[in-house]
């Protein structure tokens, strides 16, 4: 549509607002990212007789139905081998966030979830996830500090890969504390939620990690990361997710409205699909699990991420709650949404 940048979603002014779009012979990312998929309604791509090897190297990729390859029990599997997890969270008054990215890890599939938990909140959480090994670590008025490190590092042994940030606080004394746990760990690591907060701004440090690292912030959380205003990231989805993607050193989910996956290189993966159920509080919970299990898995960083952000949005829509939908109505639907 006229006023639209196809290579980059960008709208800088005024626009075109289409109910349909026809491009020829190759798709266009920018068409698929916010703002601009807003304007292009239908997507068609018509074929105009150039020659199919006339092509140019892909900028992304869609995920769309069958975009999903979760690898699935052996049978001769067991808790360990199937992905263990470490979740860590929770702090007065929240320990509800943890519970979801826990419940989550074991609907994917994964076989052990240890859940790293201040002792003043222990016994709140051990009772929401019955089959969640719910660890008490010493804790600093109930949040996480640097007496919490020992603990969680010990527990860190037993997994294949961690979840770190949902619902840990803002508490000052608990930055120290995160930094030290991505530092001092070789595990491929999820970090969501109050974890990027605890980050700081322009985290570049996160670089010298030598394990796999996935952040999944919002447009909020992304503009502190990336030390600009919100309204840059929303106006520049693409580009702000590969600038988190390379400040991190790892893989970004960037997740909003056609969630963008972005790697180092620049390569993305848009979720071509998505649905608005997804706006509900403890959704991003229930993708950080997701996404641990699948790195707990083995899989690679980026296809992790991607297939994390299918299943997520395939579950919002099997739940069939519509603008009524739970975070929790979303862990139930996982494994169907896996299993298509």
């Amino acid at each position: 549509p006229s006023g639209i940048d196809g290579d980059t979603g960008v709208v800088a002014g005024a626009a075109v607002v289409a109910e349909m779009t026809v491009t020829f012979h190759g798709d266009k990312i920018g068409l698929h990212v916010e703002p601009a998929r807003a304007h292009a309604g239908e997507i068609v791509v018509q074929d105009i007789g150039i020659p199919r090897a006339v092509r140019s190297r892909a900028a992304g990729w869609l995920l769309g139905e069958h975009a999903a390859p979760a690898p699935p029990k052996g049978d001769s599997a067991n808790k360990y081998t199937a992905g263990a997890v470490l979740v860590i969270a929770g702090s007065p008054g929240m320990t509800g966030a943890g519970a979801l990215t826990a419940r989550a890890t074991l609907r994917c599939g994964g076989g052990l979830t240890v859940a790293a938990v201040p002792s003043q909140v222990q016994s709140l959480f051990a009772e929401q996830v019955v089959e969640v090994m719910a660890t008490p670590v010493p804790d600093h008025d109930g949040v996480f500090g640097i007496a919490s490190l020992d603990a969680v590092l010990a527990q860190a042994r037993r997994v294949a890969a961690i979840a770190i940030g949902p619902g840990i606080g803002r508490d000052p004394r608990t930055s120290a504390f995160v930094r030290q746990v991505i530092d001092q760990t070789d595990l491929p690591c999820v970090v969501d939620a109050d974890g990027l907060w605890h980050l700081g701004a322009r985290p570049g440090w996160l670089k010298r990690r030598n394990a796999p690292i996935v952040i999944t912030p919002h447009s909020g959380e992304a503009a502190r990361l990336l030390d600009c205003d919100r309204t840059q990231v929303d106006a520049q989805r693409l580009a702000s997710a590969r600038s988190l993607a390379k400040l991190a050193g790892g893989v970004a989910i960037l997740k909003g409205p056609g969630a963008i996956i972005a790697d180092t290189t620049g390569v993305v993966c848009i979720d071509a699909i998505g649905t608005s159920a997804l706006a509900t509080a403890g959704s991003g919970d229930v993708l950080t699990g997701i996404v641990a299990s699948m790195l707990a898995k083995g899989m690679d960083p980026l296809t992790a991420a991607a297939t994390a952000v299918r299943v997520h949005s395939r579950a919002g829509v099997l739940a069939g709650h519509g603008d009524g939908t739970l975070a929790g109505d979303l862990v139930e639907h996982l494994p169907e949404a896996i299993s298509e």
